[in-house]
């Protein structure tokens, strides 16, 4: 059953009934370029896709003396959860709502909302710090990451301990970031991905430091660096980044974000 801000939507106290007339599904729609070529039919494939904003619709019907506590709800949420999936959570706007009137005091009323997942995905509600991984070669898979997720991790924090230097980091979808500068022993390199912006540290923590934004490249198919989780079999989905070093010694590889996924 779904929630909003961790109040259900079928709630007898309340007197709400959550309508199977629901669509809260969303539908994902892929929104692909088409570059046409003279002399050549068709377009060319696998250019990268961007998602727009899914809308979907909640039905609750609700007695009379409880339906502007409902609509307020919904006008001031701002999540909604799942009781079958405790651990995500979808961020969500109003867009509209209507109401089916019966005409008569007294009686039930349905109430349609329809809303926006702006940020597209359902997100775990916790965060994740991954095991950090040793930099041991030149080139270092880092395997297993996030498992289970479906959806891109668009907004990671990576943190790399030194030392190193000659930098870049690809993602198992082709996105990369590529760091020039040189890190020492002891200090930490942290790269916010959403905001394209890294610090240097030398302590282990995850906030502060001097910012070395400008020795930073971003880059890939969306033209950002993602975490793409990658198949090996169905229903088994996880995230691989190729971690490359030009020198090394005791660098490690680390990860922050939440798991997104697609329903």
């Amino acid at each position: 059953m779904y929630s909003v801000n961790d109040i259900p939507l079928d709630n007898k106290p309340m007197g709400w009934e959550f309508q199977s007339t629901s669509r809260p599904i969303a539908r994902l729609t892929f929104e692909r370029p088409s570059i046409s070529t003279a002399g050549m039919d068709g377009v060319p494939a696998l250019l990268p896709a961007r998602v727009p904003p899914p809308v979907v619709m909640y039905v609750v019907k609700t007695r009379r003396a409880t339906l502007e506590t409902l609509i307020d709800l919904f006008a001031s949420g701002h999540y909604i959860t799942r009781s079958d999936m405790p651990t995500r959570q979808v961020d969500f706007e109003l867009m509209d709502v209507v109401t089916d009137d019966p005409g008569f005091i007294g009686a039930d009323v349905k109430v349609t909302f329809t809303v926006r997942y702006p940020g597209v995905y359902w997100m775990d509600k916790a965060t994740t710090t991954t095991t950090a991984a040793n930099l041991s070669s030149a080139s270092t898979v880092v395997g297993g990451l996030f498992s289970g997720t479906s959806a891109p991790i668009q907004e990671p924090m990576v943190r790399l301990r030194g030392a190193f230097t000659g930098l870049q980091v690809v993602d198992g979808g082709g996105s990369w970031f590529a760091y020039d500068g040189s890190v020492p022993s002891g200090s930490y390199l942290r790269v916010s991905v959403g905001s394209m912006r890294g610090w240097v540290t030398t302590s282990d923590v995850w906030t502060g430091g001097t910012e070395v934004s400008g020795n930073l490249d971003f880059g890939g198919p969306r033209s950002v660096f993602e975490l793409q989780p990658v198949s090996s079999a169905p229903g088994s989905r996880a995230v691989s980044v190729t971690v490359s070093t030009a020198t090394r010694s005791s660098a490690q590889f680390q990860v922050r974000a939440r798991g997104a996924y697609l329903v």
